[in-house]
């Protein structure tokens, strides 16, 4: 219920938890709306639009060599796919050692990204684990921060002083002012032990 809630907050072609029609011309379409902090202190999660399309943010990543990857995506031909048309899903096979390489691969097909992870030589994380929601791991508290600043430098916000933070908090995104929390609870992350997410379960219980 609570991840439901952040998804629709966070993205704002929803109004109280229902679709609703956008015109692009009356509204400001955020690519990144929301982040939030994972307690290994090294890692993060961005709240995207639609993570599928916004892969801009991943040059970046260009100066690094990408060891490993995995990308799932389906073909989708637009307009011209007949009704009805289905494409498979499919594991992309294709090796590409750097991101500038991949994102121009990308360009030039037809394709829907439902899910990727990159892993690079440096030690650093990429993964994509639904149309709304990135997660980057880096190797240290100050390359995140570094890496995080340069990240929404790019859509023009401010530095954000991350390390007064608390991490596993959801913070939305402003225009003219700090980032602001959503909630007071914490939400567990992959780094909190099993007792930990224990006794998240048991106090959040319904």
């Amino acid at each position: 219920m609570r991840s439901w809630f952040f998804n629709h907050y966070c993205n704002k072609n929803y109004f109280f938890g229902l679709p609703i029609d956008v015109d692009y011309t009356l509204m400001i379409i955020e690519n990144i709306s929301c982040f939030s902090l994972k307690s290994d202190y090294k890692s993060f999660t961005l709240t995207m639009n639609d993570a599928s399309i916004y892969l801009g943010y991943l040059m970046h990543f260009k100066h690094l060599k990408i060891s490993s990857m995995e990308l799932v995506y389906q073909k989708n031909a637009g307009v011209r796919q007949r009704k009805g048309t289905k494409h498979p899903i499919r594991r992309m096979k294709k090796k590409i050692n750097h991101t500038g390489k991949l994102l121009q691969y990308l360009s030039m097909h037809q394709y829907d990204i439902l899910l990727y992870e990159i892993s690079f030589s440096n030690g650093w994380r990429i993964k994509m684990t639904s149309n709304c929601w990135v997660s980057i791991y880096t190797n240290t508290q100050k390359e995140r921060n570094e890496l995080f600043d340069t990240i929404i430098g790019g859509f023009g916000y401010d530095k954000i002083p991350l390390d007064a933070k608390i991490p596993n908090l959801t913070y939305a995104m402003n225009y003219d002012r700090p980032p602001t929390t959503i909630g007071i609870d914490q939400t567990p992350d992959e780094f909190w032990m099993e007792d930990e997410k224990d006794e998240w379960r048991t106090k959040n219980a319904f």
